[in-house]
């Protein structure tokens, strides 16, 4: 008895077909991909917020408790940094994240700016416009030397006493970063910026003179001319 045998035709998928579902594949995974890293990157600009918000008050608590703000970290350690006569080594350098017991780097793995009014963190009475009290470093009528103007040079806020920086994701090299990583008296605060030259991702937060004053005189630890307490900003 003779079978007719029916011959098995394999088709496979040629180069257009495969090159066609590799670019659907694609685009199907970065439309997924480009949601989560917006995400992701949301989350980290949050935590970063949360983390410089904890920092700001635990800013405030260190100079209810000691009478002073405290000096930058300049060699890398955590710890402030003071000199033999109680004034800062410098002015500027990295938070002191040991001493004030918080988190090291910023959520994307980077130390925290750090800038001080040094008259603020030094172990001198007041800062020599009166009003002194022993103990304390600074007076009601102490102002910082610090200043934040916004990505057009206007200006945002002066005679800060300290200020606390996160660099952000990426390191720009536009003159708007560039400001924060100096160590002078003039920062910058402003929106995220891709524009080139431009380019700004920093977060900022800053110790405010009237509320650290403000604070100290409800805490009993300076008081008014009228010996009255004062409302916080």
């Amino acid at each position: 008895m003779n079978s007719i045998m029916t011959p098995i035709i394999e088709h496979g998928f040629s180069m257009i077909e495969m090159a066609m579902v590799l670019l659907v594949f694609s685009l199907l995974m970065g439309g997924m991909l480009m949601p989560m890293a917006s995400q992701y990157q949301h989350r980290r600009e949050s935590e970063t917020l949360r983390k410089l918000n904890a920092i700001s008050e635990t800013l405030y608590g260190f100079a209810l408790s000691r009478g002073r703000l405290p000096c930058p970290d300049t060699n890398g350690d955590g710890q402030e940094d003071r000199l033999r006569s109680q004034t800062c080594k410098r002015a500027a350098g990295t938070l002191p994240w040991v001493t004030l017991a918080v988190d090291s780097r910023d959520s994307w793995g980077r130390p925290w700016i750090y800038r001080v009014t040094k008259a603020f963190a030094d172990g001198i009475d007041g800062t020599g416009c009166g009003d002194e009290v022993a103990g304390i470093s600074f007076a009601l009528c102490s102002e910082g030397d610090i200043r934040v103007k916004d990505a057009e040079a206007g200006l945002v806020a002066e005679h800060l006493p300290a200020i606390v920086i996160s660099q952000g994701a990426v390191e720009f090299a536009s003159t708007q970063e560039k400001e924060n990583r100096d160590g002078d008296r003039d920062f910058v605060k402003s929106v995220y910026s891709n524009l080139q030259g431009k380019e700004f991702d920093d977060m900022v937060v800053w110790v405010t003179p009237s509320m650290l004053q403000n604070r100290m005189v409800q805490a009993g630890r300076l008081t008014t001319t009228d010996g009255k307490r004062t409302e916080e900003n």
